[in-house]
């Protein structure tokens, strides 16, 4: 309890210097943004509407807008749904003065050529089969804990961390990070610190380390998401990987103070980065013996409108 409540302390503090000082990434920004999108989007729409927090994204937008260190693209995302709002808002004499504001920084620039605002979401556009290779790819995923001898090529890596961008999150805050070890001497030493991996830590090629950044929320009531949403794209990592032909094997990460320390020591964590998991990758040895793992049934993992849940006990 110490330790998270150090780790939340530290997280609303830069959470709070982020405001001020954006760079990279403006979780405020992010997180009115959306709440924009998600009103821009209602039916029926009301002719005003998000005056509890327009006034707070505008100044988030014109301190990013004032940053050489927020990401573009960021911007522009934001830059679009603002001036999508100001278009679809009957402009009081407050939404008319937060309007010239939002105006101010963009000098006259026109929305991005993509046009990053909410759109119709028409007829399923998937290709014919999808569920059935997804769930071909989910069924031949198995926790796999030896590796051939083989250079993983980052450009696989870097197309599942893209992939696993697009798992859901609050607000659209992504409060994770993945930090990706493959140089071997990284990856014993790291892969040793949690419990779980002795007898083959040495055979694991690549490390992955999903993180959380409490820095992202403005309250402590926010304070289990890391957990939440760096749990969502680790498995869309997981599958992503799985995918393009390599395997996976997720390490447990326990609350320990003394491991925790002991990542903390070897990646300079500041107080509010915690770990989520650890994730092991690497092609798999065709002559490695993975688990059978039996699977819990349906009728145990589902129910529905049952006031007692799957697999609870009925009088």
């Amino acid at each position: 309890m110490h330790r998270e409540t150090r780790a939340v302390l530290h997280g609303l503090r830069r959470y709070e210097e982020g405001v001020e000082s954006p760079s990279g990434t403006s979780p405020l920004l992010r997180r009115g943004i959306h709440r924009i999108e998600k009103a821009l989007l209602m039916r029926p729409r009301r002719d005003v509407f998000a005056l509890e927090y327009i006034g707070e994204t505008v100044d988030a937008y014109c301190k990013a807008s004032a940053s050489a260190h927020v990401d573009s693209g960021e911007l522009a995302w934001a830059g679009d749904v603002l001036a999508a709002y100001f278009s679809a808002v009957r402009l009081t004499p407050l939404l008319a003065s937060l309007k010239s504001e939002f105006e101010a920084p963009r000098g006259g620039a026109a929305v991005s050529p993509e046009r990053l605002v909410p759109y119709r979401r028409g007829e399923p556009a998937l290709p014919e089969g999808a569920f059935a290779a997804l769930e071909a790819v989910a069924r031949h995923r198995k926790s796999v804990r030896w590796f051939q001898r083989r250079e993983v090529p980052r450009p696989l890596l870097d197309a599942a961390v893209a992939c696993a961008s697009t798992a859901p999150s609050a607000c659209n805050r992504q409060p994770f990070v993945f930090r990706i070890f493959d140089d071997p001497a990284w990856v014993r030493r790291l892969a040793a610190i949690p419990m779980g991996t002795h007898g083959y830590h040495e055979n694991i090629p690549v490390l992955i380390i999903v993180m959380g950044r409490l820095r992202d929320f403005f309250s402590e009531r926010d304070r289990h998401l890391i957990y939440v949403d760096g749990s969502l794209a680790a498995m869309t990592l997981i599958l992503a990987l799985e995918a393009q032909g390599l395997s996976t094997c997720c390490i447990n990460w326990p609350d320990i103070e003394a491991r925790e320390a002991a990542l903390a020591e070897a990646l300079y964590l500041e107080p509010d980065t915690r770990a989520v998991m650890f994730i092991a990758v690497g092609y798999a040895d065709p002559d490695g013996q993975v688990a059978y793992s039996k699977r819990k049934p349906l009728d145990q993992l589902r129910s529905y409108n049952d006031d007692r849940g799957a697999g609870n006990r009925h009088p």
